[in-house]
């Protein structure tokens, strides 16, 4: 009997709430092709499509997902697909800034045949830094077509939103992913996830993020009828998508993959962060073996100990060291930022290229390559939270004709970007004074406050 099988057995005969998922392995496999989804619209009509033509299984495991136009877009279609006896569940992060699906809405979905879960989060406490969170996201059909990367299923990261993210996602076809299925029944089936509470008032902070939270103060019956107008228009509209003007430059090709190139990188579910096969270990462990170069693209910064004695022990051997990560004006997370910014001279010091993202937009994107050969695409930041509290996914591709691909996407970001250094950072962060002043207030305070903090940035 198969790994696979027993893991099914147990689960079924009800031995505990929490299996241990064994350490990353490469993915059983045929071959197929990957592809990067750098276009907003192409990222967001592939998924439409992919849950259309579905026939047997759907998991989507999200961050973060919200009742606007593109959530319910992608809502609408999941209940079309368990209409049709597709097997849908839905996992997300039970955070009140993660989850902002109204009670209805979630009530409405289970009504539609939609398995629906959340991973709450400890509230005992108002401080909000620090608390583990489910940070995955992928959509895996059918067990053939996977798409994992930064987005989350909100409309801001489709690019119609108030804040604009710059993001990536990726799409593999036609291979079949074992270990990701796996790992997805194992996560799902943890003991502290759990249907989410359906009834009850809402919290404040909750409802000023949702859309409809006039759903909330319905009777549940006519709650439920506007809600399924609602899908119906979600439906009906255009796609709720829009191309950044980044987007259409760049043309990347769909490279053919194979299986022994591909290793689906996970935390070990019930186990520890700092495990050997956990995820973060085994990224520390491609950057400890890096021989030309390291290249760095996450939306949150803040260097660990561990992080800087390997870019430390990578800068003796020669290795060319580049950190792409968000500036003052464009960042979403102004106290990760201000953990960065206190650590942007040490890393100068030491040869590191830091390079900022400039304009309107925020960038989200998570990427690592290394030597021009391997990559990491998923949802793991460089930061205390995805090294040490929260559950991150992310794929890990040997093979150098993606790595081009990934390296077109990583110029693209460079070139919105400025490179600092060190004679000129004074002046680069005199000129961050013309930020909002509050936020600048707010980062200055964060700045000398980062050092005690930042375990739990």
């Amino acid at each position: 009997m198969s790994i696979r099988q027993i893991v099914a057995v147990l689960l079924l005969m009800g031995w505990g709430s929490t299996v241990l998922v064994e350490c990353p392995m490469l993915v059983e496999c045929r071959g197929g092709e990957l592809r990067a989804l750098t276009s907003e619209k192409e990222a967001l009509e592939l998924r439409l499509q992919l849950i259309q033509a579905a026939e047997h299984s759907i998991d989507l495991v999200s961050f973060q997902i919200r009742d606007d136009r593109t959530g319910g877009q992608v809502l609408a279609h999941l209940v079309d697909a368990a209409s049709r006896g597709v097997c849908v569940r839905v996992m997300v992060d039970g955070h009140w800034g993660s989850n902002s699906l109204p009670k209805p809405l979630m009530d409405y979905l289970i009504r539609s045949g939609i398995q629906f879960r959340e991973r709450p989060v400890d509230v005992r406490y108002r401080l909000e830094l620090g608390r583990p969170r489910l940070h995955d996201k992928l959509l895996h059909i059918d067990q053939k077509h996977l798409i994992i990367g930064g987005r989350n299923i909100e409309q801001d990261y489709f690019g119609i939103g108030e804040r604009i993210y710059v993001d990536e996602d990726f799409y593999i076809q036609g291979i079949y992913h074992a270990s990701i299925a796996d790992y997805i029944d194992c996560r799902w089936n943890e003991c502290i996830t759990a249907q989410p509470r359906l009834y009850g008032e809402e919290a404040k902070r909750m409802v000023k993020k949702q859309v409809h939270p006039q759903w909330n103060n319905m009777l549940r019956e006519q709650a439920l009828c506007e809600i399924e107008k609602w899908l119906a228009e979600c439906r009906a509209e255009p796609l709720a998508a829009c191309d950044t003007s980044r987007c259409g430059k760049l043309e990347l090709e769909t490279v053919p993959i194979e299986c022994e190139q591909i290793q689906f990188l996970h935390d070990v579910v019930g186990g520890k962060k700092n495990a050997p096969c956990a995820i973060t270990s085994r990224i520390h462990q491609l950057l400890e073996g890096s021989r030309s170069s390291i290249d760095l693209c996450t939306p949150y910064c803040v260097i660990t100990p561990q992080l800087k004695r390997i870019l430390i022990a990578a800068r003796d051997r020669g290795v060319q060291v580049r950190i792409l990560t968000n500036s003052l004006e464009t960042t979403d997370q102004v106290a990760a930022h201000a953990g960065f910014a206190n650590e942007r001279r040490w890393l100068l010091r030491h040869g590191v290229q830091v390079y900022e993202f400039q304009g309107c937009s925020t960038l989200h994107a998570k990427l690592i390559l290394v030597d021009g050969k391997c990559s990491v695409i998923g949802s793991h930041n460089l930061d205390y939270l995805s090294e040490r509290r929260n559950s991150e996914v992310a794929l890990l591709v040997i093979d150098a004709s993606f790595s081009h691909v990934v390296q077109d996407i990583y110029q693209a970001l460079l070139r919105q970007s400025r490179l600092l250094k060190t004679g000129e950072l004074l002046l680069y962060e005199a000129r961050e004074q013309s930020v909002d002043r509050d936020e600048l207030r707010s980062f200055r305070r964060l700045r000398f406050a980062a050092p005690f903090i930042q375990k739990y940035l």
